[in-house]
């Protein structure tokens, strides 16, 4: 039933809502190496997997929006199912709600439905996380090349798969780290000997140990360790690109240079070629000291799957560079950039008008485990918290970013509810013919009792930001979207050429590019031979634009007025949520003078409650010029467009 629902809820109408300005991005990148075999990597739309996959998809379905949005449906829907195996650590109830709560969680239905990777980070990442920690409870090899497998399909989809080995590596090798730092702490004495002797003698024997350690170890928790720090270490060369302010060389180039962003200049090749050799180096010996036999299929496994994507099938060789340094320069420089400039408290806010449930469930288990014996637990609690601080203090914030910290919330939250459902025991109870409530069991049902009421809520909220207000931006969630004027122009562009007219072929389309207006008209007009995209900024002689087989899409900056064009429409290109006159720059003291004003708090529950907006959705708009003299005016398909809009 679950995965019945998780199939309709991300498959329905999936290509009804008009192509975001990214999703065209990633569709046309996919469509162009479907169809012309081309595709070089770059960090801009992040890693190739979903290119390449979607690519593979228009091969086997063809190419149109719901085609676009496949692999991100087909990824959502598994990771409502995966809780399932992890039912060893968090129980056969808090598998099923945990399920649940993925199911039905708005931002994570949401982004199951978008053309954008960060489903497929969910998806790796529990992936990754369900198999690390089976192999840490049963200790079967499978679990290691399953863990290497989906360890390199987040390196090949996002460059946020660092935060998530920082996470796991950080929580599981605490341990087998500890005891050799333990031990190193308490061989070397201070007493006496200068602090330069003092360091080198510690750092050296904290390498025998660490070093030994790797050679001796039998820890599932150890082993499963270094074989994700050994494998992911070269991957990491690019982070001294941090330190090229202290060293003469450009090993990152930035957005205001000449030169390739993110790649090193000069002697910072050099550098760039040396770290990365010393990073192998020693990748390969820690693997090898490890365990010969089970470091050589990894090693495999990773590598030729990574490389296999990065370059293209083998086709692109500068997908290596762009991978193993740009990827990670690139966004280096972008964290001066801070896109979205949205404040602290961003996550906070969209989260409570989504997934206030995991949310206020995260916190009580926070209290409820701290100090039991749960290792998992204590496991999923360092994910929760860990996740919402990396992605809080990250200078990009934006809403698709928000089921990275959904997710861990959702897990415990379901571990916990599962516990409570479990403790509350009212169908075993019934077939036992008895039904008592002692004080624990009391505490459940009171628990149970409102996540029930939350998770009515919860579903609501999900059903009207994705299916009834899925493109309009107001909901959080929808951002910057592209409005449905832009669909009803592509539908009547493409139903016009393919009325097989006398004048369909000679059909021109000039699309002024001002603004990233490009896109996604891009995309729309792909399968347009006669399209040209130019910007219009200072154009002054608008004469030489006449042309009876040409109409023209203008930023509005660029409104010109000519009698030789039949002013149509005016069009919203892409519209946005009021984001200044709502929630930005709100300070402390104004928050608390809200929550004593009864008129500030109805407008905040209308809203919660109804989306009745408290200020206008802001768009940038275009206009669609025709000229007076161009032939498809005389064809009803344009007769509509130009009279009944």
């Amino acid at each position: 039933m679950i995965l019945l629902s998780a199939l309709f809820t991300r498959f329905w109408d999936l290509g009804i809502r008009p192509m975001h300005h990214d999703e065209s991005i990633h569709a046309i990148s996919a469509w162009n190496l479907f169809t012309q075999g081309i595709y070089n990597h770059h960090p801009m739309v992040h890693g190739p997997f979903q290119i390449e996959a979607t690519s593979l998809l228009f091969l086997i379905f063809g190419d149109s929006d719901f085609t676009a949005r496949i692999l991100y449906a087909f990824a959502g829907t598994i990771l409502v199912m995966l809780p399932i195996l992890l039912r060893p650590f968090i129980g056969r109830y808090g598998a099923i709600v945990a399920s649940l709560l993925l199911l039905i969680s708005p931002s994570l239905l949401y982004y199951s439905r978008f053309a954008r990777n960060d489903i497929l980070m969910c998806l790796w990442t529990l992936s990754l996380f369900t198999v690390v920690w089976r192999y840490i409870k049963f200790g079967k090899d499978k679990y290691l090349y399953l863990s290497t497998l989906f360890l390199v399909a987040l390196f090949c989809t996002k460059e946020n798969a660092y935060f998530t080995v920082f996470i796991m590596c950080s929580y599981i090798g605490y341990g087998f780290i500890s005891v050799q730092w333990q031990s190193v702490s308490k061989s070397v004495s201070i007493l006496g000997k200068h602090p330069h002797n003092v360091f080198f003698q510690w750092s050296y024997l904290l390498f025998n140990k660490l070093y030994f350690g790797v050679k001796n170890s039998v820890s599932r928790k150890s082993s499963i360790t270094i074989l994700v720090f050994a494998l992911t270490l070269p991957l990491t060369s690019g982070f001294i690109g941090l330190l090229q302010d202290w060293i003469p060389f450009i090993l990152i180039s930035s957005t205001e240079s000449t030169q390739i962003t993110g790649l090193p200049v000069g002697g910072g090749v050099v550098i760039a070629f040396l770290t990365i050799l010393i990073l192998f180096s020693i990748s390969f010996l820690l693997g090898w000291q490890w365990n010969k036999k089970k470091w050589v299929v990894c090693f495999l496994i990773f590598w030729v799957v990574w490389i296999a994507l990065y370059t293209t099938g083998f086709s692109n060789w500068n997908g290596i560079s762009s991978g193993l340094w740009q990827s990670v320069g690139y966004w280096i420089v972008q964290q001066d950039v801070g896109r979205g400039a949205q404040p602290m408290y961003y996550y906070f806010v969209i989260g409570l008008l989504y997934d206030f449930l995991p949310m206020l469930f995260s916190l009580v288990a926070l209290i409820y485990y701290w100090g039991k014996q749960d290792t998992f637990a204590k496991f999923l609690l360092f994910w929760v918290v860990s996740s919402a601080l990396i992605y809080t203090f990250a200078s990009e914030k934006m809403p698709w970013l928000l089921v990275h910290m959904t997710l861990p919330m959702i897990m415990i939250s379901g571990k916990f509810l599962g516990e409570q459902f479990n403790r509350l025991g009212i169908i075993s109870s019934l077939l036992n013919g008895k039904l008592e409530f002692s004080k624990d069991r009391l505490k459940s049902f009171i628990v149970a009792s409102v996540f029930i009421v939350l998770f009515l809520l919860t579903l609501r909220a999900s059903l009207i930001a994705n299916f009834l207000n899925s493109a309009i931006p107001v909901e959080m969630l929808v951002y910057t979207a592209t409005t449905p004027d832009i669909s009803d122009i592509s539908n009547t562009v493409s139903v016009y050429q393919n009325d097989k007219t006398e004048n369909f072929s000679a059909f021109q389309i000039t699309v002024d590019e001002t603004s990233g207006f490009a896109w996604p008209w891009v995309w729309y007009f792909r399968n347009n031979t006669n399209v040209s995209y130019t910007s219009l900024n200072n154009i002054l002689d608008t004469e030489q634009f006449v042309d009876q087989n040409r109409i023209f899409l203008v930023h509005e900056q660029n409104r010109f007025d000519d009698e030789s064009f039949w002013f149509v429409r005016k069009i919203k290109h892409r519209w946005w949520f009021p984001e200044n006159e709502t929630y930005r720059n709100i300070t402390f003291g104004q928050l608390l003078k809200g929550s004593l004003d009864q008129k500030t708090r109805n407008r905040a529950f209308r809203y919660f409650l109804y989306r009745d907006m408290p200020a206008d959705i802001g768009s940038e708009n275009a206009y669609l010029y025709i000229p007076k003299n161009f032939i498809g005016v005389k064809d009803k398909i344009f007769k509509k467009l130009l009279f009944e809009n």
